[in-house]
């Protein structure tokens, strides 16, 4: 059977993966000249990496890790290959265990994932006390710290370092593990994956001194805000339709509402601060609480490089057939089933008849293809249900490019926390292997890859929101944002050796390709979705009332519920699950996200709360126990009055 699948982003590849493994004749449409959908990265005219918006890899994606293991891949760099039979027999270390030798007659320090006890050689160290500072800690990140990264490529050091080696650390232990399984074969894409975590925590940056993190005193509220969302399963469509916005700005400090709505919703996790449920907001944290809060991870090179590219080869050696610049104009049915599709390939129209169709594309697209398809009204209900969905989030990725390695702290992202477009960022250079080409010729020595979160907001230098500058006029607004930020100047000061940034040094600049500027505006050609306070109830199901027409992406209904990577690829799974349950084929491997039985517990106790219309179980918890003090202080009262 064929099976026909429009969109060549990650839900449609993942269905195309699974369904090509079960013999299923598979073709793949898309309208772009390149695969990724709006993951997607690809290179401007300068041979400058670009993407919609940087990538970062959860620890609870699951199914997207299960899929990024089957893809071979021919080239790593994370690691020096040449190491392997070097380290393969040396005692493994954790980061935890090194850190305990940290004192002078135990001092041990790791470079490179090598570890080393240097104990002997600290009295003997040229530049004195300051090598006290290193014990227990990873020698690079303490270079940088403290001025001295020349350090890393010095003969005499490294000699110095070489007599006293002990072990290696666990993550190079996995790394060339990885490698050595996989001697005789292609490698896995996971291994594409920066084993060194990307951390917000030291990257939050403001333009004046002030205080940032969560106020002690809010975390009592905090837990009971989000422990309500956590403890509840029937009452939950009720938090999906809060705004968590104004619990924060009337119950938290400011401090704690910068923390949470200004870093952690939107430069955090992608989120509209504005219009985020609670609902979606707790069951995110619930999700990243049973990873025990995992650092996030980024790929060791763009999008397309690492990943994207590899999968095709894999499809097409497999036997899936990819037609490209191949657009979905309109769909044509019949009571029961699409009749055809029409797609448009430069000026021709071509009519796919035959096979299953699966529609896996940019929900906005959607509703307008539907807009065209809409013969008698039979599509109406389903275009307005896709109207109360599409609420469209105006986050615009750039990049700006130095002629000059300027050092940030290791492993960091960046959120200029109160710049009016709430700029978040990370340099590409720090994350990505040595070898990628950063373009410009050769120029860049620095790129880093940002995203503005609120647009709407007017700019510091025009005075205006994002969306109604052009290109350039926006350019010109970011870098003087940049330059505004006190904490950002005060960090490349530290990790420069006193250098001061300049506004001549930005000598690239660069908006991603999808936004135009039309009638004073910049919009762009496939907006972002993201999860709101309407969204929920009126995310589509996979499958429709057409027999032979199928829905995927990420704002369907998906058991991680929030619209990432993982949503795209558990969606693939579903939609390939509904398949091959029609046709009595063996099912595809799909982790289902839920909550630990220990609070199911408690959530089937607010269940039968919530049937005799009474309050969430946190809040019926603390009325008895309030009761319960009442009861006693009254009667204590009686008892000492009749005494």
């Amino acid at each position: 059977m064929d099976i026909n699948i429009y969109g060549a982003g990650i839900t449609g590849l993942t269905v195309a993966h699974e369904l090509i493994n079960k013999g299923y004749n598979v073709n793949i449409y898309e309208k772009d000249d390149i695969i990724g959908g709006m993951a997607r990265s690809t290179r401007t005219k300068l041979n400058v990496p670009s993407e919609h918006s940087w990538r970062g890899y959860g620890p609870f994606y699951k199914n997207l890790y299960e899929i990024l293991k089957q893809i071979p891949i021919d080239d790593l760099c994370s690691i020096n290959k040449d190491l392997i039979e070097d380290f393969k027999n040396s005692k493994v270390y954790s980061i935890s265990e090194i850190s305990k030798h940290n004192t002078l007659n135990d001092g041990w320090v790791y470079l490179y994932g090598i570890v080393y006890d240097i104990t002997e050689f600290i009295k003997m160290h040229p530049g004195g006390s300051v090598i006290e500072k290193s014990l227990g800690k990873d020698l690079e990140e303490v270079w940088e710290e403290t001025g001295v990264s020349w350090h890393k490529n010095n003969k005499l050091v490294n000699e110095y370092l070489s007599k006293y080696k002990i072990g290696i650390t666990e993550d190079f232990k996995e790394t060339f593990s990885k490698i050595e399984s996989n001697k005789n074969k292609n490698y896995s894409v996971f291994d594409n994956l920066n084993l060194e975590k990307l951390s917000f925590e030291n990257g939050l940056l403001n333009n004046k001194k002030s205080k940032k993190g969560i106020s002690y005193y809010n975390i009592p509220y905090l837990y009971y805000l989000f422990g309500k969302v956590a403890l509840s399963n029937n009452r939950l469509n009720h938090y999906f339709e809060e705004r968590l916005e104004p619990f924060l700005k009337k119950n938290v400090s400011t401090q704690t509402y910068n923390y949470i709505a200004n870093f952690l919703s939107g430069p955090g996790y992608g989120f509209d601060k504005n219009t985020i449920s609670l609902g979606h907001y707790g069951y995110f944290i619930e999700l990243n609480y049973y990873e025990n809060f995992k650092l996030w991870s980024v790929m060791n090179k763009p999008t397309n490089e690492a990943w994207f590219d590899y999968w095709k080869i894999y499809l097409e050696n497999k036997g899936v057939k990819f037609y490209l610049n191949h657009e979905v104009h309109k769909i044509n049915y019949d009571n029961t089933k699409i009749t055809n599709i029409e797609i448009k390939n430069k000026n021709n129209l071509i009519k796919i008849n035959n096979g299953l169709h699966i529609i896996c594309i940019n929900p906005f697209i959607y509703q307008k293809i539907l807009e065209k398809s809409n013969i008698n009204n039979k599509l109406t209900k389903t275009i307005e249900q896709y109207k109360k969905i599409n609420i469209i989030n105006n986050q615009i990725s750039f990049r700006l490019g130095f002629n000059k390695n300027i050092k940030l702290k290791k492993n960091n992202a960046y959120v200029l926390i109160d710049s009016p477009y709430n700029i978040t960022f990370y340099p590409y250079e720090k994350h990505w292997c040595k070898n990628v080409d950063l373009g410009l010729n050769n120029q860049l020595k620095s790129l880093w890859s940002g995203t503005l979160i609120l647009t709407y907001n007017n700019g510091s230098l025009t005075n205006k929101s994002a969306t109604s500058l052009n290109k350039d006029e926006l350019l010109e607004e970011i870098k003087y944002q940049f330059m505004e930020s006190e904490d950002l100047l005060n960090l490349i000061k530290k990790y420069n050796d006193g250098y001061i940034l300049k506004k001549e040094d930005f000598i690239y600049g660069e908006i991603f390709e999808d936004w135009e500027y039309i009638n004073n505006r910049l919009i762009s050609k496939n907006p972002k979705f993201v999860d709101n306070f309407i969204s929920e109830k009126y995310k589509p199901d996979n499958i429709t009332k057409f027999d032979n027409l199928y829905i995927g992406g990420s704002h369907t209904k998906t058991s991680v519920r929030i619209w990432s990577m993982e949503g795209a690829v558990e969606s693939g799974k579903i939609v390939a699950n509904k398949i091959l349950s029609k046709h009595n084929k063996e099912l595809c491997n799909h982790y289902i996200h839920k909550s630990s039985n220990y609070l199911k517990i408690f959530k089937c106790i607010d269940d039968v709360l919530y049937q005799f219309n009474l309050p969430h179980l946190i809040d019926f918890l603390i009325y008895l126990l309030i009761i319960y003090i009442i009861f006693k202080i009254t009667r204590k009262y009686i008892i000492k009055k009749n005494i």
